[in-house]
Parts: structure tokens; sequence; C-alpha cells
């Protein structure tokens, strides 16, 4: 319960909320030993939130923001370690990716390279398709910093087709952003233009709000769950009290929804831009490879006509 919890807070985006209910949960799995699965999952979750955490959040959680890295990679490490322990490659590969994200953040390439080939190479033995195809995009996305645009296609296109064969639109999705990205700095706007658009039809299908909806009324129910857990067993909570939080999450969801709002207004006004620049682009190429083309006839058409001359001439 307190796990999924915190589990929800991130996917809310609210880590320094999510941290709390993690250590809850890290101290009830403990009570079974440290080199538990359930102490590895909790503490690859928590780095989770250091990582991804705001400045603002990290300030909430006592952190100082230029510390977090250093206490993600403290948390995949012990994940990844019990993990070992225990021989699980799911949990191994998961971490791996995430240690891959905290080197490459810090500029540690040669490491982040090594975690991400790792977690590949951990879910495809566990036959997690989800996981290994999101592996494969972390390679695709490194290799298109390090400028190896072969390689990079080829792990983006590897990870396009295990998210078609397996309809996981989240993993499509991201594919086809990457791939625009990759063919836009090969200066191929057409084809960037092309996956663009996919990009955006699967980002469309994804998004649905009465699913946002969905996780805010269900983290409110288990939040309220806990509270009156705590309210049986320890009795401290007024009725007034009670209804008082009733108010404060109803107030809180609505800043959420709108809050998503605006997500989704500044993120569609983005993609707008990015489609015009992209069409523009394309548009050019495409008058270039025209008057290229137009270039090639007039250039044969004036060879033809020197031959037909030279022809003439000699007859």
């Amino acid at each position: 319960m307190l796990y999924q919890c915190g589990r929800i807070y991130q996917d809310l985006g609210q880590q320094d909320n999510a941290l709390n209910y993690l250590k809850k949960a890290l101290k009830i799995f403990s009570k079974e030993g440290e080199d538990t699965r359930g102490v590895a999952v909790v503490s690859n979750t928590i780095g989770t939130a250091y990582f991804t955490a705001s400045n603002e959040e990290l300030v909430k959680m006592g952190v100082d923001p230029s510390q977090k890295n250093n206490i993600a990679l403290e948390n995949f490490n012990k994940a990844l370690k019990i993990a070992k322990i225990l021989n699980d490659n799911g949990v191994q590969g998961i971490a791996n990716k995430n240690l891959g994200n905290v080197y490459e953040a810090i500029g540690q390439r040669e490491l982040a390279l090594k975690a991400y080939e790792k977690s590949a190479e951990h879910n495809k033995k566990e036959d997690n398709v989800r996981e290994y195809g999101f592996s494969l995009l972390a390679l695709g996305d490194f290799y298109e910093e390090e400028k190896n645009y072969t390689k990079s296609i080829e792990f983006l296109l590897e990870a396009l087709n295990i998210g078609q064969q397996n309809k996981l639109l989240e993993l499509q999705r991201n594919a086809y952003l990457s791939l625009s990205a990759v063919e836009e700095k090969q200066k191929n706007f057409n084809q960037s233009l092309n996956y663009y658009r996919q990009y955006i039809l699967f980002k469309d299908q994804i998004f649905n709000q009465e699913k946002e909806r969905e996780i805010t009324r269900r983290q409110l129910q288990l939040d309220f769950s806990v509270k009156e857990k705590d309210y049986q067993l320890k009795q401290q909570v007024t009725d007034g009290e009670l209804q008082r939080q009733v108010l404060l999450a109803r107030q809180q969801q609505q800043k959420l929804v709108l809050r998503q709002q605006e997500l989704t207004l500044s993120d569609q006004e983005k993609s707008l831009q990015r489609l015009t620049f992209l069409k523009k682009q394309a548009d050019l190429e495409n008058e270039k490879r025209y008057q290229g083309d137009q270039l090639k006839q007039q250039k044969l058409k004036a060879a033809l006509k020197d031959k037909e001359s030279v022809y003439k001439k000699q007859n």
C-alpha cells in the first residue's frame, strides 16, 4: 500500500510526496532483511524520486540540489547490488538503465554506455519486452548524442519494431520522436517530418484526460486509506480534521487538473512550432532537390545539343 502510494505520487510528478511514502515502505521491507527484492525495488524507486525531483522538491526533501545525482547513484547501486545477489534480471535491467541516465547526466559517458548495454542484456534475459525496448531506446539516444547516427537509427528502429509488435504506445511515441531528431540532425527534413507526425499521432492516442483524472482519484483513495488506518490506530484525527483533509484534497485535485491542462496546452504549442519548422525545412529540401533535378536536365539537354552540333559538323 505505502509503495503504491509512492508510485502514484511519482506518476503525478510529486517526488517529495512520493519519497515520504517510499521511505516508510522501505522500513517495512527492511524488516524482512536488507537483501530482499522489496528493498531493491523500493531503493531503485527512491533513486528515481531524487533524480527526477525539481530543485524546489529537493529542498522540501532536505537535500542540496547539487547532491541529487550522488544520492540517486547510491540508491540505484544499492538496488543493483541486491539484485545481483538474488540473480534478479528484472531489477538489474531497470537499475542499470537508471544508472546509465545518471552517468550520462554527470558526463560519465563510458559508464553510461556500459550501464545501458547491461540493462538491455538483463531485460532481454528476463524477456521483459517493454523494458528491453526502452533500453534499446536509451542506447539509440546515447549514440545520437555521440553523433553516431547509423548506430542510433539501428537501435531506435529495433525499439520501434518492438513497440509495434507488442502495441506499446509509449515506446512507439518516444522512438518516433528520437528518430525525427536524428533525421533532422542529418538534414533529412522530409523523413524527420514524417517521423514527427507519427510521434504526434501516438502522443495524442496516449493522452487521455479521463485517465489522468482516474490516476488522481486513485491517489486520493489510497492516501485517505492510509490516513484512515492511522486514525483507527492512533485515534488522533478528529472528524473536523478529516473534513479539512477532504477539502484540501479536493483543492489539490483541482490544481492537478488545471496544471495538467496548462502542460497540455504548452506541449501542443511546442509541437505545432516544431511541425511548422520541419515543414518549412522539408519544403526547402524539396525545392532544392527540384532545382537540382532541373539543373541536371538543363545540363543533359546542353550535352545532347553539343553532341548534335558535333555530329552535324562531322556530316
